[in-house]
């Protein structure tokens, strides 16, 4: 999948497209599952969003039927591994993976 690439005069208007994007999917999900999952980031950068959503997009959200999952790492990520293994970073390959990319990201601005 070759995902757009966006450009946005702010912040602001970044988060409002994305939040637009997020309510569009979450009821796509909700068509075809009858809930949906939303992992938020920790940090600044999401503030804005997280504000919109809970704000002028929060009748637009079933929250009841939704499963919220979050994290904030502060620390290096480590493999699994068993209680008496020391823990070692991931593989490099796994987390390039893993790690986001242009080439299998969805755009928010899909559809516009």
């Amino acid at each position: 999948m070759k995902a757009d690439v966006c450009v946005f005069a702010d912040a602001n208007e970044l988060s409002l497209r994305v939040a637009e994007a997020a309510v569009r999917t979450i009821n796509e999900s909700l068509q075809t599952n009858g809930s949906f999952s939303l992992a938020l980031s920790g940090g600044n950068t999401p503030r804005t969003l997280y504000r919109l959503l809970s704000s002028q997009f929060r009748d637009q959200i079933p929250w009841t039927k939704a499963h919220v999952f979050w994290d904030c790492l502060d620390a290096p990520i480590a493999r699994v591994k068993a209680p008496d293994i020391p823990a070692i970073p991931a593989s490099p390959p796994l987390e390039k993976f893993y790690m986001p990319s242009v080439e299998r990201s969805s755009s928010p601005c899909n559809g516009r």
